[in-house]
């Protein structure tokens, strides 16, 4: 699913100057991608989705900064990373926080 480079490149710039067709097809192309990376991950389902639109929501915050030495995938591969992080350390607070309420 790889996109030609000279593509991605206008795919990016189209973004960056605010095209919604863009940023929709850039969603189409790497949500499936940034889904299934989650789920390696470890987020389990019920929290998927919701962890799949922050990971956009930081795309759509940050690619102006998108430095582009590495490829579009490298860098929503490792905002995924972040955010499976987040969503473990919730899930643990939670836990922890039923476990401790369960005893009062």
């Amino acid at each position: 699913m790889e996109l030609d480079p000279a593509l991605e490149t206008r795919l990016l710039d189209d973004c960056s100057e605010g095209d919604a067709a863009a940023w929709r097809k850039l969603h189409h192309r790497y949500y499936p991608i940034a889904a299934a990376f989650l789920r390696k991950l470890g987020v389990v389902d019920r929290e998927l989705d919701d962890a799949a639109q922050e990971v956009f929501l930081q795309v759509y915050k940050y690619l102006p900064r998108f430095r582009r030495q590495a490829e579009l995938s490298t860098w929503v591969y490792r905002i995924c990373i972040s955010e499976a992080r987040r969503v473990r350390r919730r899930t643990r607070v939670t836990e922890a926080l039923l476990s401790v309420l369960s005893f009062h």
